[in-house]
């Protein structure tokens, strides 16, 4: 039996949504990073712009081996294009490579995405590290298009590009410039 139009109408609308959450989520990675050497690096505005007028960034801080470090939070624009330009002025080179994204379209307006996200990051002292996290992020459907709601990242580890990386140190003590303001 064939499947009816509107089955197939609805199955694609939800493929299409989906790849319309990855093309929104590689152009924040993107405006985080800038384009080295042909382009300017971190493009807050265009970093704002992925998230709904009333959209929220959440980065809890993590239990590191010399204890917690403090997390952030912002809600709406503002806050967010000035908590994007914190670490991005102290950190001058970054590259976000996300990856295995598991995207639940709703079939309506919202939707879910989990996300795995390996950075490697040149700290203000001018050392390289790399970064893991798992992003979990609310998309909704805008008049612009879909958005980011809320994006919760969940630092899993941040250490030295030399030596042995995280199988010797998972916390790097420069940590702390991701986080605090």
């Amino acid at each position: 039996m064939a499947p009816d139009q509107a089955d197939v109408e609805k199955r694609l609308r939800i493929l299409e949504d989906a790849e319309a959450i990855r093309n929104l989520q590689g152009r924040f990675w993107l405006a985080a990073d800038g384009v080295f050497g042909t382009g300017p690096t971190h493009d807050y505005e265009a970093m704002v712009d992925t998230f709904t007028e009333d959209g929220t960034w959440i980065l809890p801080g993590p239990m590191t081996e010399n204890g917690p470090i403090e997390g952030v939070e912002a809600h709406g624009g503002e806050e967010l294009l000035a908590c994007f330009k914190i670490p991005h002025e102290r950190q001058p080179i970054s590259m976000h490579v996300g990856a295995a994204p598991i995207i639940e379209v709703d079939g309506g307006d919202t939707a879910r995405g989990r996300w795995k996200l390996l950075g490697m990051m040149t700290a203000p002292t001018g050392q390289s590290f790399w970064a893991g996290a798992l992003y979990d992020v609310a998309y909704r459907r805008t008049d612009q298009g879909w958005r980011i709601e809320t994006c919760t990242v969940v630092l899993q580890f941040n250490t030295p590009f030399d030596g042995n990386g995280w199988g010797d140190v998972r916390f790097v003590p420069l940590a702390r410039h991701l986080v605090n303001q």
